[in-house]
């Protein structure tokens, strides 16, 4: 079993908290998870103690879901989609020596 920084373990709740409540269609927590999201992000990417490798994944599934968002949001939302920030501008990530 591997073990994962709390920062990557926030980050992975984010992302389902996020998940559930565009399934759920609460917009206001869903605005308010993104925003979450990416302050997650950018403690999971700062932290020294990352799995990069592992980080790498869950950005994956980051990009997925805000696909999967995107996609679904009605034609009436178009105007709501300004308020998903895109995932913030990481910083430059070196791969860990293996």
């Amino acid at each position: 079993m591997s073990v994962i920084s709390s920062a990557h373990f926030n980050l992975i709740r984010a992302r389902k908290e996020l998940q559930k409540s565009f399934r759920e269609e609460d917009w206001d927590a869903l605005r308010d998870w993104d925003t979450k999201l990416g302050d997650c992000l950018s403690h999971a990417l700062d932290d020294p103690q990352r799995d990069t490798s592992a980080l790498v994944n869950e950005m994956e599934s980051v990009l997925k879901l805000y696909a999967e968002i995107v996609a679904q949001l009605p034609e009436q939302a178009s105007a709501e989609t300004k308020i998903l920030r895109a995932v913030p501008r990481p910083k430059r990530v070196q791969l860990d020596d293996a």
